[in-house]
């Protein structure tokens, strides 16, 4: 939706979510690897900063070089998704693309401090060159 331009927005666009690009997982993992505190631990790693799914979709649609012009609709509809979800789980089907509308709007994002003071875990890439990296890739692989 966002290749078109116009992608669907619930409510303001304003939930906030979590990221991290691909790199910043290796070395989060290949730090962990080298630490006794690690063994048995959880450690969430994303970037140190939270992004508003608009934040999200309008980098994405500036790394596509297409315009950005949401279809913003009323997070009600989101909220039913999520009920929506639950009764097709129930009735033994996967719902992916509903759980995404039913998900997006919820605030998801995590502190990464734990892994900051136990790791020394610091993200080296940001969104916006993580997105700038992913979209390459995604071409380069004819993936998009």
């Amino acid at each position: 939706m966002i290749k078109t331009g116009k992608p669907l927005m619930f409510g303001k666009g304003d939930a906030l979510k979590s990221m991290a690009y691909i790199d910043n997982v290796v070395d989060a993992l290949l730090l962990a690897e080298k630490q006794k505190v690690a063994e048995g631990e959880t450690y969430l790693i994303a970037d140190k900063k939270v992004y508003t799914v608009k934040e999200l979709y309008e980098e994405i649609a500036k790394n596509l070089g297409v315009g950005f012009n949401p279809r913003f609709l009323p997070l009600i509809l989101s909220r039913i998704f999520e009920k929506l979800v639950i009764i097709m789980n129930k009735m033994g089907f996967h719902a992916g693309k509903i759980f995404s509308a039913g998900e997006i709007s919820r605030d998801v994002f995590y502190s990464i401090e734990k892994a900051e003071r136990e790791l020394g875990y610091k993200p080296k890439i940001g969104l916006k060159e993580g997105i700038k990296k992913t979209i390459e890739w995604c071409r380069e692989n004819e993936v998009l």
